[in-house]
């Protein structure tokens, strides 16, 4: 499960971001590079929980956090009658 935001990382340039558990700010400058190293850590990150659910016999899904309930149910079962 991940926030849209994850997912895409819409930050661009000089970003200010806020630890919602901490409160703390950090400002950090969020490169186009960045990005796509950002993107490909999350893709294998994934990946990797992916492979280790395979070798257990689980299945994996993702989704982000604006997907409503009812439709990552219906993706999940639907997945299953295959």
């Amino acid at each position: 499960m991940l926030d849209p935001t994850e997912k895409v990382l819409p930050l661009q340039g000089n970003s200010k971001l806020i630890d919602l558990e901490t409160g703390e700010d950090i400002r950090t400058y969020i490169s186009d590079k960045f990005k796509e190293r950002y993107t490909q850590k999350l893709d294998d990150h994934s990946a990797r929980i992916k492979k280790t659910c395979m070798k257990v016999g689980a299945e994996f899904y993702t989704f982000t956090t604006d997907t409503p309930v009812f439709n990552a149910f219906y993706h999940t079962i639907r997945r299953r009658r295959r």
